[in-house]
């Protein structure tokens, strides 16, 4: 009796489609308005992932959904955030919470503030061979 039970759940589980967990990987590069500020641009990137996360917790077979969001500005492209977010945690709380943002990416993208001065290097001399000095060597001053 054991072995027909045993059999017979066999052969149904074979029949039965497996049901397999999935992780969204998403990648989304927001381009930067020319007069938008660092600050806006971050919470635009906020709703982008909460919009992307309700999207790939759309398909009941995803329980992780996994967002990259970078931002285009002048020809520069930089990562501004990382969420990664179960299922469960967003059933709980739909708000997201457990966004990494990336420091230094608002000086990357040029979004420093303009009063800021430049870094001052040292000044340095220079001597050039002259035409009577062997080359790759150059006179001592």
């Amino acid at each position: 009796m054991r072995i027909k039970l045993l059999l017979m759940g066999m052969l149904l589980s074979s029949f039965v489609a497996p049901a397999y967990a999935e992780t969204k990987q998403l990648d989304y590069t927001l381009t930067s308005a020319a007069n938008q500020s660092f600050s806006g641009l971050i919470e635009q990137a906020e709703l982008l992932a909460e919009r992307l996360a309700k999207q790939g917790f759309a398909n009941p077979s995803t329980t992780v959904v996994e967002m990259r969001i970078l931002a285009e500005r002048e020809g520069l492209t930089a990562p501004i955030l990382y969420v990664r977010v179960t299922r469960a945690e967003w059933q709980k709380q739909p708000k997201l919470r457990a966004i990494t943002y990336l420091r230094g990416v608002d000086r990357l993208l040029g979004f420093s503030p303009q009063n800021s001065q430049p870094p001052v290097f040292p000044s340095a001399t220079v001597s050039f061979a002259s035409s009577q000095s062997e080359p790759n060597y150059y006179d001592n001053p």
